[in-house]
């Protein structure tokens, strides 16, 4: 089962383990270490995200020199490769000395930060995704973090939230609107990840994180009700293919915007339709 976040989190990176320096970190810090340094951004002046800039931990107030120093430069590289990403059209592969001859930093400093570009993929849409959670309202008992055994490179950064309103789930809207309020604003840059062939297939990622999380979801609703694991595993697998799907659709076919103000009412959808589902094959219906 996945783990809910507990007040303080710690979120490591390629080595060791920040801890936080508050005991409230989800509603005022968010640490973060990557590659052995700790970067501790304190709360109240920080921007989620914007249409800008990518990153939530981008600020004015760090917990010392060296951190602020760390957390700069992996912002500069994540930065400088969304734009080589998304001015390129996806034609070619991105690779460590683009981003070095783009930044001004070497390849070994590059890998003193991230392992591979694969890496720092990962790593963009979780940190942006994990302060979308912690800076937006959700509260940190709802927040989710991978299970163990998925194996994930950030298994303290939270990636979800399940919504309390008694398991009906009408109100997970809000996580999927804030998704995709936060992948429209770096449109260009994951229509051209998606599409490319050459690049860390990012979608395979989000469908391997995300099951998990919708079969949690599934139990949730199922309010006791008997279900097999197979019904269980099949029903999580459609609707995460059909919510990312989506997604991929839009970023790489029909190029249309996703946020229309008439389907707000539809951004949850997905559990809607479990419920239904769920209802059906059970012969009851609870609410």
């Amino acid at each position: 089962m996945f783990q809910r976040t507990r007040p303080c989190q710690r979120f490591p990176g390629r080595a060791g383990r920040a801890e936080c320096a508050s005991s409230s970190a989800l509603e005022q810090d968010a640490c973060w270490d990557v590659g052995g340094g700790t970067c501790d951004v304190q709360g109240g002046s920080h921007r989620m995200f914007d249409s800008q800039r990518s990153f939530a931990f981008s600020g004015d107030s760090y917990s010392d020199g060296k951190a602020a120093a760390r957390c700069a430069t992996c912002e500069l590289i994540a930065e400088s490769f969304m734009g080589l990403v998304a001015e390129g059209n996806g034609l070619r592969r991105v690779t460590v000395v683009d981003i070095a001859r783009e930044t001004g930093i070497s390849r070994k400093t590059f890998y003193n930060y991230f392992e591979t570009v694969e890496s720092l993929i990962v790593w963009i849409y979780r940190t942006n995704v994990s302060a979308l959670l912690v800076r937006g309202g959700f509260a940190p008992s709802s927040l989710l973090v991978p299970d163990k055994g998925l194996h994930d490179p950030f298994p303290q950064m939270p990636f979800y939230v399940q919504v309390d309103d008694g398991g009906t789930f009408e109100s997970q809207k809000l996580f999927f609107k804030a998704l995709g309020d936060y992948l429209q604003s770096r449109r260009e840059y994951y229509r051209h990840l998606f599409a490319s062939s050459d690049h860390f297939r990012l979608f395979d990622y989000l469908l391997a994180l995300y099951r998990p999380a919708i079969a949690q979801d599934i139990r949730i609703m199922l309010h006791g009700r008997n279900m097999s694991e197979e019904m269980v595993a099949c029903l999580s697998e459609y609707h995460t293919l059909g919510i990312f799907g989506r997604i991929l659709l839009h970023y790489t076919r029909t190029h249309r915007y996703m946020m229309q103000g008439e389907l707000d009412s539809f951004f949850c959808y997905g559990h809607e339709m479990i419920r239904s589902t769920l209802d059906w094959c059970c012969g009851e219906e609870v609410r």
